[in-house]
């Protein structure tokens, strides 16, 4: 067992309280004869696992031949259950969506039981890797603009109106629906830490959070008056969720978010981490792209992608305290989101 895929699901489960974490305990002992059972279940082949932060992930074929991806949660978490509302309400192409992208298929699952079974896409190169290649030439910024149009379309092709009780769908999937996350609940998050303070997050410097969270506060009162209703969204949508496929792109790992539809392309502001300092000095020319591309108000992006900038801080550095990393000086990650940050405050 990969120890440090390990410490990464138990500091998750134990963000979800102490009957989850038990769970979890459970589950990453027992993980071998687990993956054997889901593997048998849906009648796959040897599995090969590849990286991933808190699932299990393996490529395999099935025994009609087709390629396929096992995904693995603990079971009872909320994420599988979100995940798998998204995929079956965004199945199908989006209106006004660029018919080069669209979401990954999901084949079958048992969300409850942390199980999901999807297509392998392929070739599968990230979003992220023609820009990494890029960084630090004459190409990169000609680069960026190129992502920024992929993300910008992705974001549109996969958004969808939020979910409400009378859908039909969601009379069959209350859990589902249940478990999506909210941009309100997030900001909820931010807020928190702004007021309160709590030892976590002192190393945060205290106008930028106090900024981003008045930020928040003024986008969640004038969206309504702006015209931008919540939607369904994928609500961790970057360059390594987006994955080159036959003819175009498809869109993977989400989270399944309800909020306003500029928050979806806010991470692209300041992803690839990889890229260090450069996604600072593009942050502010990034949102007028992604603006672009996805047909949204600029100034409304702008400012998510400064409350999420600061946000990724915050969770970030909780999930190294849930770890049992309590260092004194920010990581390196931190210091790259909070750069991004204090470029759109201005």
């Amino acid at each position: 067992m990969d120890r440090a895929f390990a410490q990464h699901v138990l500091a998750a489960a134990a963000e979800e309280g102490p009957e989850h974490l038990a769970r979890a305990r459970a589950w990453v002992e027992e993980l071998p004869a687990v993956v054997d059972r889901w593997r048998r279940h849906w009648r796959l082949g040897p599995l090969t696992q590849v990286p991933a932060s808190i699932h299990w992930v393996g490529r395999g074929v099935r025994d009609d031949g087709r390629p396929c991806v096992l995904k693995l949660a603990v079971p009872g978490a909320p994420q599988p259950l979100a995940e798998v509302h998204w995929l079956r309400r965004t199945a199908g192409q989006g209106h006004g969506a660029a018919a080069d992208v669209r979401p990954v298929r999901l084949l079958d699952a048992r969300p409850t039981a942390g199980a999901q079974l999807l297509e392998l896409v392929e070739p599968g190169e990230p979003l992220a890797a023609p820009l990494l290649a890029a960084a630090g030439t004459a190409r990169f910024a000609a680069a960026d603009d190129a992502a920024c149009e992929v993300i910008g379309s992705a974001a549109r092709a996969v958004r969808r109106p939020a979910p409400v009780p009378r859908d039909d769908d969601e009379r069959a999937d209350p859990a589902g629906r249940a478990a999506l996350g909210s941009v309100r609940g997030h900001l909820r998050e931010l807020l928190a830490v702004a007021e309160l303070r709590d030892p976590r997050h002192l190393l945060l410097p205290a106008r930028l959070v106090e900024v981003a969270a008045q930020q928040g506060r003024h986008l969640l009162g004038t969206a309504a008056a702006a015209g931008q209703a919540d939607a369904l969204l994928h609500g961790d949508l970057h360059h390594d969720n987006v994955l080159s496929a036959a003819g175009g792109w498809v869109v993977i790992d989400p989270h399944g978010v309800v909020g306003e539809p500029a928050y979806e392309v806010a991470a692209a502001v300041y992803n690839p981490f990889r890229l260090g300092e450069l996604a600072a000095g593009r942050a502010v020319v990034r949102c007028d792209r992604l603006a672009q591309a996805s047909q949204l108000p600029e100034d409304r992006v702008r400012g998510w992608a400064l409350v999420q900038a600061v946000l990724s801080a915050v969770w970030s550095l909780s999930g190294r305290t849930a770890a049992g990393d309590t260092g004194e000086a920010l990581p390196g990650d931190v210091r790259h989101v909070l750069a991004v940050a204090e470029r759109l405050a201005g």
